[in-house]
């Protein structure tokens, strides 16, 4: 009972996803509906200008299943308690009923939260998993959507793994092969690494082996992290390791930052290297452990390091927790343009106690003018936004005129902005 319930939540799952995209379009009809109405006679001759072959025919709606006495299968209106219902009376029906009730709704979009041929499809998955691929097929021709197979085979594999499996590395390699042990990754890889490691490689074809492999990686990810990054180095190519990754750093990304710090960096020094998110994994492994996150910087060579300067911008905020002598400590046997980057992240994020003091070490302590002055300016942001500028107005009439005047400007745009 349990993997039919297991796909047919999965079906249902499909299925609130096509009537949420119904909901959306009823509403834009609505919208349109209730604009002013044009003309008469602009309305004919727009809908004279359309063509009568590119006009779609009116999709008929499904009826309300019902059993043998007239009444609706479905009578609950809560979605969860609806899918009982009509698993229920799909598990009576005979292998003819369900056959038919799968081909009535091959040709048609599913236009209702609790499909009758789905919840057919699922049960007949169950029964002969073989004929049920086959109608999976046909909707897939049909509807342009592989959803039932993934589904099929993983009810497949929960419930006779070695007749799946055989049957699965019998088939030509194909896209939905490779998409299948996407599907497959995300429900077993936490329970069966071995077996999605099998999957993977009973596929030959060179291109579809590497999609199936990042999918695979990607899909495990989900579920155990490091066992995806411990297989990172399988894949075969740089366009794979950046699709993995991604999906490592958007999932991962706050609990793992110095292991994909580790697989990000060594792509973004290939040539090809565009890598967006070195200031994110920087970010987040400076809020978490700055101490750490500052020793691993300053350990790397100096051709990362400019590298990741010149990516990640002001990035290391979490520098600010750390007394400034253990940071100068860190700093004083690195280039001055790393010194500089790493003292502008640390000073920038200093509490804001003596906000006229930490800006006259800014000042004295970073050479690259222009870091100099985004330090200032964001420790004069924050002093705005917490309600310090009185500190500031002493300092600020010790400048120079025109600094005078561009930090008062920033001050008062500052103010005029809303509160965050």
């Amino acid at each position: 009972m349990r993997p039919f319930l297991t796909t047919l939540t999965l079906f249902a799952l499909i299925a609130a996803a096509l009537w949420w995209q119904q909901q959306r379009a009823v509403a834009s009809l609505r919208a349109e509906l209730n604009t002013p109405a044009v003309s008469t006679a602009a309305a004919a001759g727009k809908e004279a200008a359309v063509s009568p072959a590119k006009q779609k025919p009116a999709m008929p709606l499904r009826s309300v299943l019902r059993r043998a006495d007239g009444s609706a299968v479905v009578a609950a209106r809560s979605m969860f308690r609806g899918t009982l219902e009509m698993a229920d009376y799909i598990r009576g029906l005979s292998r003819a009923e369900l056959e038919a009730l799968i081909i009535s709704g091959s040709s048609e979009s599913g236009d209702e939260l609790l499909d009758p041929s789905l919840f057919a499809l699922a049960r007949l998955a169950e029964l002969d998993p073989l004929a049920a691929i086959k109608h999976a097929g046909a909707l897939a021709r049909t509807n342009e959507d592989s959803s039932a197979f993934y589904l099929i085979m993983h009810d497949w594999l929960i419930r006779d793994r070695a007749a799946a499996l055989k049957w699965f590395h019998a088939q030509p390699d194909t896209n939905a092969k490779a998409g299948f042990i996407g599907v497959a990754g995300m429900v077993l890889a936490g329970s069966d690494a071995e077996l999605l490691a099998q999957l993977t490689g009973s596929i030959e074809d060179p291109d579809i082996h590497r999609k199936s492999l990042a999918l695979s990686l990607a899909s495990l990810s989900l579920t155990d992290p490091a066992a995806a990054i411990a297989r990172f180095s399988e894949l075969p190519d740089n366009e794979s390791k950046r699709e993995v990754l991604l999906s490592l750093m958007m999932t991962h990304g706050d609990k793992n930052p110095r292991q994909l710090l580790e697989l990000a960096l060594p792509l973004a020094m290939e040539p090809d290297g565009k890598q967006d998110n070195l200031g994110m994994l920087l970010n987040h492994y400076s809020t978490g452990e700055p101490q750490a996150a500052l020793e691993w910087f300053t350990r790397r060579t100096p051709e990362e390091t400019a590298r990741m300067i010149h990516d990640a911008s002001f990035c290391m905020s979490g520098l600010g927790k750390l007394e400034t002598a253990a940071v100068l400590a860190a700093v004083q046997n690195r280039s001055q343009a790393d010194r500089d980057w790493l003292l502008a992240n640390h000073y920038a994020a200093r509490p804001l106690d003596d906000a006229p003091a930490l800006l006259n070490e800014i000042r004295s302590s970073i050479g690259d003018q222009k870091l100099s002055t985004i330090a200032m300016h964001q420790v004069v942001d924050r002093c705005v936004r917490d309600g310090r500028e009185s500190q500031l107005e002493p300092w600020i009439a010790t400048q120079p005129a025109a600094t005078q005047a561009a930090l008062r400007a920033q001050v008062a745009k500052l103010k005029a902005e809303p509160a965050r």
